[in-house]
């Protein structure tokens, strides 16, 4: 008989209403039982769809289904699809677009701005390298060619055969017992100052023999150290003259003199340059060391370092113990003392001597040649690159170096013109989302009381959902609004009616209702709780079946929400998945909150009191009760009973209890079939929690639980039993965001 009635509904259906009654006349006549089933069910039919079509969620949904139940469109938002798919004509398009290509645009523009200053400070230390190199290499090799000349031309002084009888005369008489006195006015050292002065004019002069005695002086105020011996460094200077026969550059680097107890007097305040060469005999063997020093030497070495000099970069030559003796005018005055010229690392209030040497000086000192451009402290505590040669035949070290900060003139130039112009990007766009704001705030649609629309989030035939602010609190709202052709005297006191019975609720797990009232263009509207969170069925789409301690949690929360309902004489009358969300709310994971109180009926209802009119099946038929597919006008909370049962099962079975190939057979098996046992589909529920949902959705409503504060004991226990605690919620919530699910 099922089947028979299901093809010949389908059949009438489709046909006009007068060949219908015609053709229902002639199934009477056949079969009388057959046709007054059809004939009830074509009684509650209506052409409009009964299923939901599924709208696109946003991302904090306030309802997640029809917010109209009138006769044209009880059960179907099919019409709202594209008004919910978070698409928005005209202007938010435009301005999303706006936003879109603005930001693009300066990603865009600070990635090619990195990478230019990028390339721009590459290309800069390259050329900041290849110059400082150039100059050290060009210096040194000037330098090399000076020191050959000077070698070559003081060799010549020392072979000079008028030389020799003098020098071998003053080392015999060194060999006396008291040669001091002896050498300061012996004959031969006065010819061999007259002759110096003809052969080397202008320069000092100082002769030791092999022993390291000191022979002659060109200074009368050194006489008194005439016949001295060497002290420990300059013995080590004699023996590679006196030993190897090398023609030595000596440095004031400040450890002391070649002869034991000399100190300067006369004219000369300081030590200079000088150059120690052997004196030959006829044989060609050493037999004394001769010293020549002039003050051209520091000018001759000072104008070398220069005449390649430029403008921004220094040069200066270094011994291996970080002695600074020439080119180094622009680090350290004239007057300073020899001992203080070191190339160090400058540390503010710390003596020269005590600091450490320099990244080139220290380089240097290890006899390595280098670049560095990435900065190092020179002796001025300045911030500089340079590059440094270390000439192993000369036994010193070329250091050419330039401040860092005008060096990377360019570098620094452009990172100045980045951030200027990136701020001002900033700006701008802060600017323009600023006034955009601003005109969007203007342009909103202002509600009595304060209220601003911002976005519509849901939409049906009887109203449409907004989500809202107060302009003074700040507070987001959700406001359903009734639509203007919808605005009849009897949709107006339904509207009305379904306010005053929602306002009444006060259950936490109840939406709350906040304000109601009337636009200035008479639509009426409602202000909600704007709900952050998921519906029941978007839970199980997403995450499958629910465990049996967050069902129990779950199904507590609803029963509260309508055992309050119940007890003001409210029947819901639509609980199902969609009309049940899970949200996080005021730092609280897990909050339920049953929604949608729109067709929720008093049983004392009667007669002309009741709006929702009897020929219309109101409701969703997979969640129906039989007895409400039977009998409309049914009003018993028994009936949110076995919605409440019928909801368990889908959570713990991750299933709708039937599988309907259309509306009129889903209603068809609510009244025919029973639904599938617990306890067989989920083995793993608890007897218990088995036995109460099978209970629940018993056909008959005297089987059920009679209220909902009877499932809430059964429900209590199990709670008892394997908790849903705050703590398993947050970390529910915390692990599926992070997560992306």
């Amino acid at each position: 008989m099922h089947t028979a009635v299901r093809s010949l509904f389908h059949q009438l259906s489709e046909l006009p209403t007068e060949d219908r009654e015609v053709a229902l006349a002639q199934v009477q006549r056949r079969d009388p039982r057959t046709a007054r089933e059809v004939a009830r069910l074509l009684h509650h039919h209506s052409d409009v769809p009964v299923f939901e079509s599924e709208v696109s969620r946003r991302p904090t949904l306030v309802l997640n289904r029809d917010e109209s139940h009138d006769h044209h469109d009880s059960l179907s938002r099919a019409d709202t699809c594209e008004q919910e798919d978070g698409s928005t004509p005209g202007p938010v398009t435009r301005a999303s677009l706006i936003r879109l290509v603005g930001g693009l645009t300066l990603a865009a523009i600070t990635v090619a701005a990195a990478l230019a200053w990028f390339e721009l400070q590459q290309q800069t230390q390259n050329s900041v390298a290849a110059t400082l190199r150039n100059v050290s290499a060009s210096r040194g090799q000037a330098l090399k060619q000076w020191l050959n000349a000077e070698e070559q031309l003081i060799r010549s002084w020392a072979a000079h055969p008028d030389l020799k009888p003098f020098i071998q005369q003053l080392n015999q008489t060194a060999q006396q017992q008291s040669p001091k006195q002896e050498l300061a006015k012996a004959p031969a050292l006065i010819e061999l100052r007259q002759r110096l002065d003809v052969i080397a004019p202008g320069a000092a002069f100082a002769v030791w023999n092999r022993e390291g005695v000191l022979l002659a002086d060109s200074c009368e105020e050194h006489f008194e150290f005439l016949g001295n011996g060497t002290t420990e460094y300059g013995a080590s200077l004699l023996s590679r003259v006196l030993g190897h026969g090398e023609t030595v550059l000596w440095l004031p680097a400040g450890k002391g003199f070649i002869t034991e107890g000399f100190e300067l007097k006369g004219e000369t305040t300081k030590p200079g340059i000088a150059f120690l060469t052997p004196v030959t005999d006829t044989y060609g063997r050493p037999v004394a060391a001769a010293l020549f020093a002039s003050e051209r030497y520091q000018e001759t070495l000072d104008q070398t370092l220069s005449q390649f000099a430029r403008s921004n970069v220094r040069t200066y030559v270094i011994d291996r113990d970080g002695g600074v003796f020439g080119g180094a005018d622009s680090l350290w005055s004239r007057e300073a003392a020899a001992s203080s010229r070191r190339a160090v690392e400058r540390v503010a209030g710390t003596e020269s001597d005590a600091c450490p040497l320099s990244r080139a000086a220290a380089a240097c000192a290890a006899r390595e040649d280098g670049t560095d451009c990435s900065g190092y402290i020179d002796p001025r505590g300045k911030l500089v690159c340079g590059s440094w040669l270390w000439l192993p035949e000369c036994r010193f070290g070329v250091i050419a170096e330039t401040d860092h900060e005008s060096a990377f003139a360019p570098v620094t130039l452009m990172q100045t013109l980045m951030g200027s112009v990136g701020g001002i990007l900033v700006l701008g766009l802060v600017v323009g989302l600023l006034l955009q704001r601003q005109y969007k705030e203007s342009s909103e649609t202002p509600l009595v009381d304060g209220y601003v629309l911002q976005s519509q989030i849901g939409a049906g035939g009887f109203a449409e959902v907004w989500k809202a602010r107060h302009q003074q609190l700040r507070r987001t709202v959700a406001i359903k609004i009734l639509r203007a052709e919808q605005c009849t005297l009897q949709n107006i006191s339904r509207f009305q009616r379904e306010v005053r019975l929602a306002c009444r609720l006060r259950n936490p797990n109840t939406i709350a209702i906040h304000d109601w009232g009337e636009t200035p263009d008479g639509q009426f509207y409602c202000v909600m709780e704007y709900l952050n969170g998921m519906t029941l069925q978007e839970l199980v789409e997403g995450f499958g079946p629910v465990c049996e301690a967050r069902t129990v949690w779950i199904l507590t929360s609803v029963c509260q929400s309508l055992n309050e309902a119940h007890r003001h004489g409210l029947v819901h009358r639509d609980v199902k998945p969609q009309n049940v969300m899970l949200c996080e709310q005021g730092g609280a994971c897990d909050i339920v909150k049953v929604v949608d109180f729109g067709l929720a009926r008093n049983p004392d209802d009667s007669g002309d009191n009741q709006i929702t009119q009897s020929q219309h099946l109101i409701g969703t038929p997979m969640y129906m009760a039989p007895e409400r597919v039977l009998d409309p006008m049914c009003i018993d909370p028994r009936s949110d009973v076995y919605a409440v049962g019928l909801l368990g099962f889908y959570l713990l079975t991750g299933r709708e209890p039937h599988d309907p190939v259309d509306s009129m057979d889903a209603l068809l098996k609510v009244v025919n079939e029973r639904v599938p046992s617990l306890s067989k589909s989920v083995p793993e529920v608890s007897g218990e929690l088995a036995m109460l949902i099978n209970d629940c959705v018993q056909p008959d409503p005297q089987l059920r639980p009679a209220s909902a504060t009877e499932i809430l004991g059964h429900l209590v226990r199990l709670q008892l039993r394997e908790p849903w605690n705050p703590v398993r919620a947050e970390s529910w919530w915390k692990h599926h965001a992070a997560s992306g699910s």
